[in-house]
């Protein structure tokens, strides 16, 4: 056989060929590491060869040539087996560094909010009885009264000595005789019969008679009196009287609810406030100071212009009703006290034909009982053009429904 010769780089070029046509990248660079290594063992066959004796040279390149080529193979085998069985390196993924921010003040926790109180039901009487009294009906007083936990509140249309504690009511209670619409509302919502407008004309009635002792009377409807009892001549009049379902526990403020629902069920009142301006008085401190003696404890509030115990405001309301015009306490005086003055000037030596009942005039009246109030109470008067009032205008109302 005709042999091609070559040399020791072809032929291993020719051996490593079909390992490089393998798809993995590491077989080129292991093709290349056996390659460096057979030269390196090529290069140490040679240098043993020269130990040798020289029998044949042609013999020795042929042993290192087998040699290298059995070298290469070996090799070569090693590396594909081990390329076959090795797992794909784990990327690993990039590590991301959070970059450090300055975390922003967090925002104040909102307050919670306050839990809605549930809804009071209605305040009602447990029975009220509303009839009317025609004119002329008799009674032994006329007016209505509420009687709380915290007191009794009284309105009297008829304001005499004899018959200071003739309306009562027992606790838990509101009794009214020869009342009217007017006194209702006046209890109920606080406001002067004089500053209640609209509505027909019976809803509009007012009553009112203040004895002066043997002189003089005020009043807007004919009053009739015998054997220590009264009537309205003319005028029809309610009487009522509603208990309440725990007298035990019903304050004052809770009978004024109450007859506001016997407005709203029974008379369907329906009314709107404006405020007035008009012409009255307010009710000050004097220079020297207040002179009353305050009470303590519980107390029956007077009724009477003159003389008692009361609040200052019921003490301005009651002397509105004497002065004919609205008087407001500006005093700042808190809780109740005991007054007596005189509200009757002396008499005059000649009467005048325009005051009413032959009492004195309204000037005279004012002047003589502002000298009372600040020489006996410390408390004065002053005219003023106008003062501030509530008042109630009523839309629509009708007639009680019976019992």
């Amino acid at each position: 056989m005709n042999h091609r010769p070559q040399n020791l780089e072809q032929f291993l070029d020719q051996s490593f060929a079909r390992f490089r046509a393998l798809p993995s990248d590491g077989v080129e660079s292991a093709c290349y590491r056996v390659l460096q290594r057979l030269r390196m063992e090529t290069d140490r066959a040679a240098e043993l060869s020269e130990f040798r004796p020289r029998t044949s040279r042609r013999y020795g390149r042929l042993v290192v040539l087998i040699a290298a080529t059995a070298t290469a193979a070996v090799f070569a085998q090693q590396v594909a087996t081990r390329k076959a069985v090795q797992v794909a390196p784990v990327k690993e993924k990039p590590v991301r560094v959070a970059q450090q921010t300055t975390p922003a003040t967090p925002a104040p926790p909102e307050p919670p909010k306050p839990a809605t109180p549930p809804s009071r039901p209605r305040l009602t009487f447990a029975a009220t009885s509303l009839k009317l009294m025609p004119p002329r009906t008799m009674m032994p007083a006329v007016g209505l009264a509420c009687h709380g936990t915290d007191g009794v509140q009284r309105i009297v249309s008829v304001i005499m000595p004899v018959l200071q504690d003739g309306v009562k009511a027992p606790l838990g209670r509101c009794v009214g005789n020869g009342i009217f619409l007017s006194t209702l509302i006046e209890l109920a919502y606080g406001v002067a019969p004089r500053q209640i407008s609209g509505g027909p004309d019976w809803s509009r009635t007012i009553g009112s008679f203040l004895s002066l002792g043997s002189r003089g009377a005020t009043t807007s409807l004919g009053v009739y009196a015998r054997g220590g009892e009264f009537s309205w001549y003319e005028a029809e009049s309610f009487q009522i009287e509603a208990v309440a379902d725990d007298p035990a526990h019903t304050t004052l403020a809770d009978l004024r609810e109450m007859l506001r629902d016997v407005l709203a069920d029974r008379f369907k009142l329906q009314f709107h406030r404006e405020q007035k301006q008009v012409p009255g008085y307010s009710m000050v401190v004097a220079e020297g100071g207040s002179k009353m003696k305050a009470v303590s404890g519980d107390y029956v509030e007077s009724l009477l212009v003159n003389q008692g115990r009361s609040t200052l405001d019921k003490l301005a309301r009651t002397l509105g009703i004497r002065l004919g015009g609205p008087v407001i306490d500006k005093t700042g005086l808190s809780g109740a006290y005991e007054y007596a003055i005189e509200i009757n000037p002396p008499p005059a030596p000649q009467v005048d034909p325009n005051t009413r009942g032959g009492g004195a005039p309204r000037e005279d009246v004012v002047k003589y009982v502002n000298s009372q109030m600040e020489e006996k109470l410390g408390l004065r008067l002053q005219i003023e053009k106008e003062v501030t009032v509530e008042a109630i205008v009523i839309d629509s109302v009708e007639p009680p429904t019976p019992n």
